[in-house]
């Protein structure tokens, strides 16, 4: 697995292109043994996919202490299972703004 990151800020307004690699994996499938137990009884080799995750987001600072951002995950909609058996998100949106009070950084 691995990750990238391009990140341009200017000014008050700032961009991110970040990635995520992932290869095939193995994980549990959760069976259980004599006494109820998890076990990893194979085959349980590869049972994830591999997957590659693009995600952007952006934000303005429209002025001192008040951010406005956007953020794009899984931007090409992705299927992939980061766990098996759970299936994650294809698209995710999140805009917002973000407030800060005070020098120290508190946001909210």
């Amino acid at each position: 697995s691995g990750s990238v990151a391009l990140i341009f800020s200017r000014g008050r307004f700032g961009t991110s292109l970040t990635g995520y690699l992932t290869s095939r994996s193995d994980d549990s499938t959760y069976l259980t043994d004599a006494n109820y137990g998890n076990t990893l009884l194979l085959p349980n080799r590869n049972l994830l996919n591999a997957y590659q995750l693009i995600g952007w987001s952006g934000w303005y600072d429209v002025r001192r202490g008040v951010t406005l951002y956007t953020n794009i995950g899984n931007l090409l909609s992705e299927h992939y299972q980061a766990a098996f058996g759970y299936p994650a998100l294809p698209f995710t949106f999140r805009s917002g703004v973000r407030f800060t009070l005070g020098r120290g950084g508190v946001r909210w």
